[in-house]
């Protein structure tokens, strides 16, 4: 049976205000350099920005419906604990601070970035945003292939 097709989310202004330190306002005004992505409870990519598509070689529907493990492997979010999803971004977004992982880039290739997490709650579910930037220092993306050919195939759809 076919999977319905995902749209991106609709996000109003007011559920941005989470914290006191400075938001933009919704995906579009995002500095470039930031790239978001907001995940379901179960670590599911929801939406993107054009900044998150650019740094992964993937279109928002190659994203959509993924789990962030496949562009953040490290990122300890599983799909069958919501529950302590949650817990682990609500405890991090009360730091404010990035966090160092490695992304993968649809075409394999490794390289590091920073992740700030936080609780976006959207239309009274519970969500978590991932602000991405890249490291201040550091190079942005490596050459060296993290995953194998034959991983390769279920990566997010490169551009």
């Amino acid at each position: 049976m076919a999977k319905p097709a995902q749209t991106p989310l609709q996000i109003p202004q007011t559920d941005l205000r989470l914290h006191e330190w400075p938001r933009a306002p919704d995906f579009a005004s995002a500095p470039i350099e930031l790239a978001r992505i907001v995940l379901d409870r179960f670590g599911v990519v929801d939406n993107c920005n054009a900044a998150a598509e650019k740094l992964f070689g993937a279109t928002l529907p190659g994203l959509l419906g993924q789990h962030v493990n496949r562009v953040i492997p490290r990122m300890p979010l599983r799909h069958r604990t919501p529950g302590y999803n949650l817990a682990y971004a609500a405890f991090w977004s009360g730091q404010l601070r990035y966090r160092r992982f490695t992304g993968v880039h649809c075409r394999g290739n490794a390289f590091d970035l920073d992740v700030r997490l936080d609780r976006l709650p959207l239309n009274g579910n519970p969500h978590i945003l991932l602000d991405i930037k890249e490291p201040e220092s550091g190079a942005w993306e490596s050459d060296s292939p993290l995953v194998s050919a034959a991983t390769a195939a279920e990566q997010p759809a490169c551009c």
